[in-house]
């Protein structure tokens, strides 16, 4: 019997110090987090979702974004995986051609209208100085505000599109196909990458019918934040960072911790030249401002100074067209960059005003392979630019104030603010561009506020009191 007391107690004691070895182990093998980048993906070539991490300073770092997020309800009853690979959504790409129909060659000459449009607006806003800005970029945020829309509120935003009575189908349809086809058509030199997210705050619900639509044509990511305990400004900004490989860190400064939700797009674009730049010839030249000012430049300038490149000219300008892709393949990439250079006692704005799809399609169509003694500036152009009064000058006015987004919520909302950051740089090896744009969801639409008017437009007479002995001070007559 003291044999089988003894063998017991042996085998009781063999397992507590297991199970205190085991204990021991877990921390240590638990206490690295998973820090593995998932890359950007290009759409349509895989369907699996990325699933971005809270980012409070204390648990998220750019290098962990998207490992990390435990499963939120955002706020319909379904967790965030459901846009995972297992989702039973269609992916955007099974039903993408492989190049656009003659529909949507009638679709893109609206969009490229509605492009020329807002540049001339953009120019006029930035009173004489450099800027840049992503049409496509601005095209899938409408196209996904326009999905969420109705009424009045959508038929204004697929006007200003360009689609006018087409409908929502056929914006979505275009958005999706221009998708997947561009980042198809990059070559090994060029890369184009193209994101769509919504972050919901806690307790805004969509409707998922919203949620599959933009899922099948835009590949939208959502997910849900709470906006007044979460770091969501910084969230939003490191979203922006890695779709844009950290071209754009920052996109909001601020943000109302009692908005509803925050719709985004980036747009990242990389290319090299076709014919390339050689740095060596690269020397600082003069460079004539539109204030008439000069200032010194980096003036590049192509080893073959003399080489065949696509030429045109126009009314008051003339032309080129550089091409992207593998400098040792006799062919380029499917991506181009066009300089448009006004003729002397003409601004750029004078052209950029004559242009519409037509006439843009036209001089595409024009350019001819002559030699070319090429001088370009290395330049770098970034915008920080809010949308909203150049999108009411285009039509788009409802969405701002009495809006109605009940495809999107059963919620009333209503946008507070539609911005766009971009930014380009380009150089001897080529060029680096990209773009986010934001819509700001807030709460209920604001009643329109009762005002007296008083525009002193014209001559007007001030005087400047003493309050206390109603003496005047000063008395007079601005006109």
């Amino acid at each position: 019997m003291k044999h089988i007391l003894n063998i017991t107690l042996i085998f009781l004691l063999g397992a507590l110090l297991l199970g205190c070895e085991k204990v021991n182990e877990g921390p240590e093998k638990n206490s690295a987090p998973d820090n593995t980048e998932i890359n950007a993906q290009v759409p349509g070539t895989n369907d699996s979702e990325e699933q971005p991490a809270d980012n409070n300073d204390n648990q998220d770092t750019p290098d962990n974004l998207g490992n990390q997020e435990e499963q939120q309800n955002n706020g319909n009853g379904q967790e965030e995986d459901e846009f995972d690979e297992d989702s039973d959504y269609e992916f955007l790409a099974s039903a993408a051609p492989a190049s656009l129909s003659a529909e949507d060659q009638a679709r893109l000459a609206r969009v490229n209208d509605f492009a020329f449009t807002m540049a001339g607006l953009l120019a006029d806003m930035e009173a004489g100085e450099s800027y840049v800005y992503s049409p496509v970029s601005l095209s899938f945020l409408l196209g996904m505000l326009s999905e969420g829309a109705a009424g009045t509120t959508r038929e204004e935003i697929t006007a200003a599109m360009g689609f006018g009575k087409s409908g929502q189908d056929a914006v979505n349809e275009f958005c999706r196909n221009l998708m997947v086809i561009a980042a198809n058509a990059a070559t090994g030199d060029e890369k184009f990458e193209l994101a769509n997210a919504a972050v919901l705050n806690k307790g805004f619900t969509l409707l998922e019918s919203y949620k599959k639509g933009t899922k099948n044509y835009y590949d939208a990511f959502v997910t849900t934040k709470d906006f007044e305990k979460d770091n969501v400004i910084g969230y939003v900004n490191k979203w922006a960072s890695r779709h844009t490989h950290g071209r754009i860190e920052e996109v909001l400064k601020t943000l109302d911790p009692t908005a509803c939700a925050i719709l985004m797009n980036a747009l990242y674009f990389k290319a090299g030249w076709h014919e390339v730049f050689d740095s060596y010839f690269t020397k600082e030249e003069g460079f004539t401002r539109a204030d008439g000012q000069k200032k010194m430049v980096k003036m590049m300038r192509r080893k073959d100074m003399f080489v065949s490149t696509p030429y045109a000219t126009g009314k008051d300008f003339a032309a080129v067209r550089l091409d992207y892709g593998n400098p040792n393949s006799p062919t380029p990439g499917n991506y181009s960059m066009t300089i448009i250079l006004p003729d002397e006692g003409k601004s750029a704005t004078d052209i950029l005003g004559n242009f519409d799809h037509d006439s843009w399609a036209a001089l595409q169509a024009s350019f001819s392979s002559q030699t070319v003694d090429l001088k370009l500036p290395r330049f770098d152009v970034a915008s920080d630019m809010e949308l909203n009064d150049i999108l009411k000058e285009m039509g788009i006015t409802s969405m701002f104030a009495n809006a109605d987004f009940s495809n999107m919520t059963e919620q009333a909302v209503y946008i507070s603010l539609v911005k766009q950051v971009a930014n380009i740089s380009v150089d001897e090896s080529g060029t680096e561009a990209a773009a986010v744009s934001v819509a700001v969801f807030d709460g209920a639409s604001p009643e329109p506020p009762t005002f007296i008017p008083f525009y002193a437009d014209h001559p007007f007479i001030f005087a400047i009191t003493e309050n206390t002995t109603g003496a005047i001070l000063f008395l007079g007559c601005y006109r």
